[in-house]
């Protein structure tokens, strides 16, 4: 499947090549009848035309492949600067025959003449592609903030489940296009339909979203993804971006950490090596936005910390608690811990830290700490 996958890039990129009057015209019409060779499972033949490669597709293509070939040769005859007129009607039976045979129920959507000629069947194929291309411009469509996208969510997603669109376009990846509009649409919907700080979460939802989408589909040649999906993010980017940046305010924060060093009132049995010590320490997320991705860090001397690294995830605006735990591998008067707390902003590239210290005082020596611990039980 990946392979197929390419092979239809290699083709898209060499059609966009012909249609942009590029120089190299010629290049692009031997990675054509070089892709589609490979895709249709046939030997590689350099020395064929574009029409004698479609007539040996109609000819010789593996069963399995006639489906995906007659949808890419759809795709090919839409294009006037593919073939001159005479090579077109030279192909014709070739493509109308490769169409029939693995595309009858797309061909029936547009050819309801049952009696209808070779030429106008040729037409009629040829139509397809700009039929779909009219439902995918629903995501050309100009928006200018989210709350207007999102006003048009379900008419762009009812044109985009059009049947013989997507069936039409199955073999250029829309499956995958059409789930990832779907996740975006729904994501904006939650970026317009919430407050406060679940806002802040899901504009970085939207925000990390769109990013990997381009990503993804930065090198996908394909129109489908050239000419309709990737404007289509980039778009929404620019309006998350936009109304990012006049709700930036409300997303910054700064975690309060304790002066050090931290001294705890409770004192601790660190006169007994393999004692495990747990304290806890309040921080507080002053707002006014949500702490995105909070980890706290932890290292200390003459004792082995067992949380060096503690991922405490989003913290909205309030006090909480970081727990930290070390076990004594020596006798100790006082143990030193030492600890850094980093988080994230939405959109902001740098990682906010702030660090502390902790001091941990031993007991006495001197006292049986368990016969006070018994006496106090007694007493109650």
């Amino acid at each position: 499947m990946e392979e197929q996958h390419h092979q239809i890039n290699a083709i898209e990129c060499a059609l966009h090549e012909l249609q942009s009057e590029s120089t190299a015209t010629a290049w692009a019409r031997r990675t054509l009848c070089v892709a589609l060779q490979q895709l249709a499972g046939l030997p590689e033949d350099t020395s064929l035309s574009l029409a004698e490669t479609f007539e040996a597709i109609a000819r010789d293509c593996a069963d399995a492949q006639r489906r995906t070939m007659g949808l890419v040769i759809t795709r090919l005859v839409s294009s006037s600067e593919l073939l001159p007129k005479g090579s077109i009607e030279k192909s014709g039976r070739h493509v109308v025959a490769l169409v029939e045979q693995g595309c009858p129920d797309l061909l029936n959507q547009v050819v309801t003449n049952k009696k209808a000629q070779t030429h106008e069947k040729l037409a009629a194929i040829q139509s397809i592609h700009s039929m779909g291309c009219e439902r995918l411009m629903q995501l050309s469509h100009p928006f200018t903030n989210l709350q207007g996208l999102d006003g048009r969510r379900q008419t762009i997603l009812r044109d985009l489940n059009h049947g013989p669109t997507k069936a039409y376009l199955n073999a250029f990846g829309y499956g995958a296009v059409y789930s990832s509009v779907t996740s975006l649409l729904a994501l904006v919907a939650r970026v317009v339909q919430s407050q406060g700080h679940e806002l802040q979460g899901a504009m970085q939802s939207l925000l990390d979203s769109v990013d990997d989408e381009i990503n993804q589909y930065e090198d996908v040649g394909t129109f489908l993804v050239r000419d309709y999906f990737l404007p289509f993010v980039q778009a929404i980017r620019e309006c998350a971006n936009a109304l990012n940046a006049s709700l930036a305010d409300r997303f910054q924060c700064s975690i309060a950490v304790p002066t050090s060093p931290y001294r705890l009132e409770k004192r601790y049995p660190l006169h007994i090596v393999g004692s495990r010590i747990q304290v806890f320490v309040p921080l507080t997320n002053k707002g006014p936005g949500t702490a995105q991705d909070v980890v706290a860090y932890c290292i200390a001397d003459n004792c082995v910390v067992r949380t060096e690294e503690t991922r405490l995830g989003s913290i909205e605006p309030s006090r909480f608690v970081l727990t930290l735990i070390f076990e004594v591998t020596q006798p100790l008067e006082r143990a030193d811990l030492y600890a850094e707390v980093t988080w994230n902003v939405v959109e902001e590239a740098s990682l906010h830290r702030r660090d502390f210290s902790v001091s941990v005082e031993g007991q006495r020596t001197d006292l049986d700490w368990e016969l006070l611990i018994r006496k106090k039980i007694t007493r109650h």
